[in-house]
């Protein structure tokens, strides 16, 4: 009798383990299946993941690519509880953390946002791509913090050293926090990387500008266009650092080009107005100020209420 139940017990061991066994290779079998359809079709997707969920509870993998496309499809709420299902079941698998910032901050939850991105960073503090540290960075910077971001961005800078677009959001830091000394001196190390995008021209004119060095920034406006001539900010900065240094001929035709590409800003013609009204053009500086009111620019309506009637 004590035999028999020695056999039944094993039998019963036994059959547990099969049952598990075979429970979670046709949950790897339903993983692998909403894997590859994970850009192909994210319902399908959700649907063999959940099955794999539903045959292996522990199954962290499935909750973290099934969070990716509900992360995807904006279903944030869903995306987060299967973030921390798949941490709860394998904490080791830090790249979540990472997603869940990205989560954090579409909820406009900032704060929550860059604990994630520590988390990972603390997790993997000789993550080389340097990528982890920009993220943290610009969400710093978003929140105000731009000391931090900073520091961030030195870190990925020290890590990549030959990737101009870390030195760029150095740049975006300082300018926007208008430490305009600094950024020059950054925005000449990401055109030491590249020297020939459109836009890294103009931001250095635009860093000149603030600056009070209009007849630089004149320069730089020109180098930007032309690299892309097609560019109304361009020719709308270049037309006010003419219209401060008093060469309003050069002024009003920048704004004339400014004006061409995009005819629906009020603040274009009213600088504008201001140029001609300057150069001697009192009817044509009228004529600009109440369009730029029919815009909605209203900066300079007094001023025509009282020079225009």
């Amino acid at each position: 009798m004590i035999k028999l139940f020695l056999h039944l017990g094993f039998y019963i061991s036994f059959l547990c383990s099969f049952t598990s066994s075979y429970a979670q290779n046709k949950s790897n079998l339903s993983f692998h299946k909403g894997f590859h359809l994970l850009t192909i079709d994210k319902n399908e997707a959700i649907h063999h993941l959940t099955e794999a969920i539903v045959l292996d509870s522990g199954n962290a993998e499935a909750y973290y690519y099934r969070g990716l496309i509900y992360y995807k499809l904006e279903k944030l709420d869903l995306a987060l509880q299967d973030f921390d299902l798949a941490l709860r079941y394998d904490s080791t698998l830090s790249i979540v953390h990472i997603y869940k910032g990205f989560t954090y901050r579409n909820q406009g939850m900032m704060e929550d946002a860059v604990n994630e991105f520590n988390v990972y960073l603390t997790s993997n503090p000789s993550d080389t791509s340097a990528y982890s540290y920009i993220l943290r960075g610009k969400w710093k910077q978003q929140s105000g913090d731009f000391e931090g971001a900073e520091d961030d961005y030195d870190i990925a800078v020290a890590l990549k050293p030959i990737e101009e677009k870390y030195y760029y959001h150095r740049f975006l830091s300082m300018y926007n926090k208008k430490a305009y000394l600094m950024a020059l001196k950054e925005i000449d190390k990401v055109l030491a990387l590249n020297s020939e995008f459109y836009g890294y021209y103009f931001y250095k004119g635009n860093t000149l500008f603030y600056l009070g060095r209009y007849e630089e920034s004149i320069e730089f406006y020109n180098k930007s266009l032309s690299f892309n001539d097609y560019n109304a900010d361009a020719y709308f900065q270049r037309g006010q650092a003419y219209e401060l240094l008093n060469v309003h001929p050069e002024a009003i035709e920048s704004y004339n080009m400014a004006i061409i590409m995009n005819p629906n800003d009020g603040v274009y013609y009213s600088k504008r107005g201001n140029s001609k009204y300057t150069h001697g053009d009192k009817m044509g500086a009228c004529d600009d100020w109440d369009h730029a009111n029919t815009l909605g620019y209203y900066e300079d309506y007094e001023k025509m209420k009282k020079l225009c009637n």
